[in-house]
Order: structure tokens, then sequence, then C-alpha cells
């Protein structure tokens, strides 16, 4: 599938990201992403419009910090922001049929990864599909990928706001 230049998606930024994770309908859904794990955004009970463009991504060796300096300052004239967890969630469930191409990683939604004392990895959430256990199409995935310092990366779609309407 082409990857349109910009979507629009509403946001109920009062619901939860559980309840938000349920809206998206995915057929496979990793546990982790919850409102435990996810970092505070904004709860002000607003709904609003927001405007998302993706930012395509093929380099070497990337920090996750990297890909937000990106996102922010690279050919764009105001800098743009990447997409919080509730308007990442919003988008998948809004736009289920983007998920069929390359993945859409949220790289501004880090989940960090403890075992006590240790730190095993910074995890973000990714939209993506994997064939059916049926072996007849694709199920919609909701995930949680592993991007370590210095990763090698090409590819996936980094989605960005573009503008807001209330």
């Amino acid at each position: 599938m082409s990857r349109p230049k910009n979507v629009w998606v509403t946001v109920d930024y009062s619901r939860t990201i559980e309840a938000l994770v349920v809206a998206g309908s995915y057929q496979e859904i990793d546990p982790k992403i919850n409102g435990r794990n996810f970092f505070k955004v904004d709860e002000r009970g607003i709904i609003q419009r927001v405007e998302v463009g993706f930012f395509d991504l093929c380099f070497g060796e990337l920090r996750p910090s990297d890909i937000n300096h990106m996102i922010r300052n690279v050919h764009h004239n105001p800098p743009r922001d990447p997409v919080n967890i509730k308007e990442f969630l919003s988008l998948g469930a809004q736009h289920p049929d983007l998920q069929f191409g390359e993945s859409i990683i949220a790289s501004d939604c880090r989940y960090d990864e403890y075992e006590g004392e240790m730190h095993t990895g910074l995890f973000f959430p990714f939209l993506g599909s994997v064939p059916a256990e049926s072996g007849k199409g694709k199920n919609r995935v909701l995930g949680l990928e592993e991007l370590p310092y210095g990763f090698e990366f090409c590819g996936g779609w980094f989605p960005y706001v573009v503008g807001r309407k209330s």
C-alpha cells in the first residue's frame, strides 16, 4: 500500500491507553502497551483533530533520539513533533489499512524495560501486520519493537504531528 502524505485523526485525550488499544480491534497486542508503562500525556479531556504526516527512514546506525531529532528538524518549517501514545493509538484505530505496508513506529513513545536494576532495552510501539495462522490474510499487530542504541534501521514510517484543529 502506498503511504499517504498526511491523514487526519480525531483524538480523545480523556480516553485511557487501554480503551484506545481496544478501539483498534487488533488481532495481536503486546500486553506491555498499557497506561502503567507509558509516560503520561495531556489529560485535558479534550477532543482534537490532529493531522499526522509520515517520515520515511532508511539509514545505518541510529539512536532513537536521532530519529526524533530528524523528525523535528529535517525538511520541516516549522519543526514537527512526533506523535504521542494517544495520537498513535488513535491513528491505528482510525486508519487500519496503513498497517499492511511498512511498519509504523512511534519514536517518541518509549517503554523502558528493567529486570531488577538492569536496563534491558528501549521498546517503541509499532503498528504492523503478520500472516494469519489460518494462512488467509494478515493480522493487524500492535506490538513493541526494541530499538537499541546504535541500531541498524532501514524502512518504516515514523508519524509526526503536522497540525491540530480543535
